[in-house]
């Protein structure tokens, strides 16, 4: 066996030996090793998602086996299970495991085995490759050589071992790090590596002890509000019942009197926040973050959430601490809630959020752009104040995430800090935005319906059956009060279905809600001008606030148009007596239709004059950022294209197929619905056929043309659509063809004529060539047809 001697050991759950000379990492397993969990995670990110500061694999259940003169580590397949022995054997023999490492044996004897972990850890379990590849960095190469352990930041602990390392990855023909585009700004990899030829970025390996024995796993209950159980299948249960079970991941609390009904805890549940947070982004992080306390306290708990800032010196990382995390980011992100989690049963051992940067930055610019009208000391401070409550908000979210829930995207009628909630703001009578309190302060009622649910403990001895009661009762009562739980599923912006669980959005209205945003967004647009920039700021500058502006009406869009074809409904479970799914009311239907077709006027389309003579080009280094209005004039401000992407974005949702199946299928089973008929003749009277336009109007209501003409091509064509909505569609389309061609014979010109032309072309096209049939290539038979 090599000497050992010059290594240097450090004890705590798997002891490490570290060799500064041979750059080597040893662990040191007991001769009978316990299983345990191994995860990794990005330690020192790239600056983009997925591989930013903090990112958590899931946990894998890994044991130790010797193998000749290695050490295999096993990861144990956990998705297919049996309680009974005999079964659970044969059930562990029909499906794969993994084999993660074969460790050459460094030392061993009676009581212990010494293995080298050095290859292993230098290597790219974190998938650091096929995420750069994703990312659009293709061609880079892991390079073990150019990789290596951090030995001052690897420790072993109690109950875990963290290891430290850096793997670069290289791209030896990559372009060098002086690459900038027209605009002055760094582009792909060198905006993120000082060079784009070796990137290198930290991955943290973690084998971690299993928790006591003492939790009781939870099975989830879809109307409860809790995400990413621990799913598998039981091979052990009864026939008839459904064999995928599903456990709720929650943290283990236990009061010191399991029979009390409230009263102190064993262990609060505490989080520590990261000292890397600027102020006063931190102490919003730290106000936000508390709120949770309520939520507990209201579930019988007392003193059993805390919120500190994180120990001087301690790593944010480090698996003994539940964390509230800050990561830099090279462009704006949405933050996360991440959790590591025992995959035996869903016991939560480390609850983890990550704030990004930027996100504040973003919305103080546009706070700033609704104040606009405001003398710019009261602008800045209503813009800081509105932006704090928004950061409050967002940790509290995030943090929810770790305490096991998932969002919430209808609580309309209670609030809760896991819907994502848009900012109130009102148009007063001088036209100027209000932005005094745009957003709740605390918990929702909702969130402790959620704590008490999941956290709810029982006294010992406590019959199952008498815990489903119980819990029932949780959800019972909640529901009599009005509470209704929708994920994320139910909340997409185009396909979903339920009116009322959507994303940035307020009220229980839609249609009203999008009226009142559309005077929102219509006063801040007149009252926005260079007074927003600070001195000395470029002018062009202007357009980025601009930017949130404009597009502020559009999740508002989303929303209303979910009631078009829309279906109320709950995840209800056998027994609970929830009335069953209910078609959206048909005079409902019609004036979320109205509102919507009220966007897409030229008026609300068009960007102020006098804002837009400020639109200058954009000087050298100050390039566009990433989510700027698109554009098709080159240096200058594009009136045409910015009104082109809101009018896609807004008939997407109105024309999705799924949503138009819908309307097509209630309409036959209720002739007072909204059928597909009169969507689509309303669309047409509010575009096609509006009263006639001149000057720059004109060039938005051919945009609003164009664009409800290619929408409607787009829903012909797709594969989701069904036979009665293609055919509705496109009997539409002939008659616009008619109608183009009508105007044409009547001698119309210039930019109308040529959009008529196009229509013409258009449709002619698709006659020539149906898209419900196959494509027939052209050859001596089938030649292309002349035009």
């Amino acid at each position: 066996m090599p000497d050992i001697a010059g290594f240097h050991r450090r004890g705590g759950f798997v002891p490490v030996l570290w060799s500064a000379r041979e750059g080597r990492l040893l662990l040191e397993l007991p001769a009978d090793a316990p299983r345990m969990l191994h995860l990794t995670r990005i330690s020192h990110g790239l600056g983009e998602f997925p591989l930013e500061r903090g990112q958590l694999s899931r946990p894998t259940l890994v044991r130790f086996e010797r193998r000749g003169a290695r050490l295999a580590m096993i990861a144990e397949n956990l998705a297919w299970r049996a309680s009974e022995p005999d079964t659970a054997e044969a059930v562990r023999q029909s499906f794969p495991e993994s084999a993660l490492a074969l460790f050459d044996i460094v030392d061993t004897d009676a009581t212990r085995t010494v293995v080298d972990a050095t290859a292993f850890l230098l290597s790219d379990m974190a998938g650091i490759g096929g995420h750069l590849t994703r990312l659009g960095h293709v061609g880079y190469a892991h390079d073990p050589k150019r990789s290596f352990i951090l030995e001052e930041r690897s420790g072993a602990f109690e109950t875990s071992t963290q290891i430290e390392t850096r793997l670069t990855f290289t791209k030896p023909d990559a372009p060098p790090h002086s690459v900038w585009n027209s605009y002055g700004a760094r582009e792909g990899m060198a905006a993120l590596a000082p060079d784009p030829r070796a990137v290198t970025v930290g991955v943290r390996h973690a084998f971690i002890r299993l928790p006591d024995a003492g939790f009781e796993p939870r099975h989830a209950d879809p109307r409860a509000g809790y995400c990413c159980s621990v799913i598998h299948d039981d091979f052990s249960v009864p026939p008839g019942d459904d064999p995928t079970q599903r456990l709720m991941i929650r943290h283990r609390l236990q009061r010191v009197d399991p029979s009390a009904v409230s009263g102190p805890v064993v262990a609060p549940i505490t989080y520590y926040v990261d000292r890397g947070f600027p102020e006063p982004i931190r102490s919003a992080v730290l106000e936000g973050a508390r709120w949770w306390a309520d939520a507990f306290a209201a579930a019988g708990f007392e003193d059993a959430f805390r919120v500190e800032l994180l120990p001087e010196g301690a790593d944010p990382m480090d698996l003994r601490y539940n964390t509230i995390t800050f990561a830099g980011r090279a462009t704006r992100a949405f933050a996360w809630g991440g959790t590591v989690v025992d995959p035996r049963t869903g016991e939560i051992i480390k609850g983890e959020v990550t704030l990004t940067a930027l996100r504040d930055r973003h919305f103080m610019m546009m706070a700033e752009a609704l104040a606009a009208g405001l003398p710019p000391d009261e602008r800045r401070a209503a813009a800081e104040a509105a932006m704090l409550g928004f950061v409050r908000l967002l940790a509290a979210h995030e943090l929810g995430h770790t305490l096991g829930l998932d969002h919430n995207h209808a609580a309309v009628k209670h609030t809760s800090v896991m819907d994502y909630a848009a900012p109130l703001v009102e148009c007063g009578d001088d036209g100027c935005i209000d932005l005094a309190a745009p957003y709740r302060s605390g918990i929702g009622s909702w969130d402790k319906v959620a704590i008490a649910y999941g956290y709810r403990q029982f006294p010992p001895g406590t019959e199952p059956a008498d815990q489903r009661r119980s819990l029932d009762r949780i959800i019972a009562d909640a529901t009599a009060d009005g509470h209704l739980f929708l994920g994320n599923d139910d909340s997409a912006p185009l396909s979903s279905a339920h009116p009322v669980a959507n994303y940035w959005t307020r009220g229980s209205d839609p249609a009203a809600e999008l009226d009142r945003m559309l005077g929102v967004r219509r006063a801040a647009l007149a009252k926005l001008d260079p007074g927003v920039l600070a001195d000395g700021e470029p002018v062009a500058r202007l357009e980025d606030y601009l930017t949130p502006l404009y597009r502020l009406h559009l999740r508002y869009v989303a929303a209303a148009s979910k009631s078009i074809g829309g279906l109320h409904y709950s995840h209800a479970v056998a027994g609970d007596g929830l009335p069953p799914p209910t078609p959206v009311d048909g005079s409902h239907t019609r004036a979320a239709l109205a509102a919507i077709l009220r966007t897409l006027a030229p008026a609300e389309l068009m960007v102020p004059e006098a804002l837009l003579g400020q639109l200058g080009p954009r000087p050298l280094e100050y390039p566009r950022p990433f989510d700027a209005l698109p554009n098709r004039t080159g240096p200058t401000f594009d009136p045409l294209a910015a009104a082109a992407s809101a009018v896609s974005t807004t008939l997407a949702a109105l024309l999705e197929p799924h949503r138009l199946n819908r309307v097509v299928e209630y309409a036959l089973r209720d002739c007072s619905q909204l059928s597909l008929d009169e969507l689509l003749a309303a669309l047409i009277d509010a575009t096609w056929d509006a009263g006639p336009a001149s000057g720059l109007a004109l060039g938005i209501a051919l945009t609003v043309d164009q664009g409800t003409l290619d929408a409607l091509v787009a829903t012909l064509v797709s594969p989701v659509s069904g036979s009665i909505v293609r055919g509705t569609i496109w009997a539409a389309l002939l008659d616009l063809r008619r109608t183009a061609a009508a105007e044409l014979a009547d001698g119309t010109a210039g930019a109308r004529r040529a959009s008529r032309l196009m229509a013409v072309a258009t449709i002619d096209a698709l006659e020539r060539q149906p898209p419900w049939l196959p494509f027939q290539p052209p050859g001596p038979s089938r030649p292309f047809p002349g035009p």
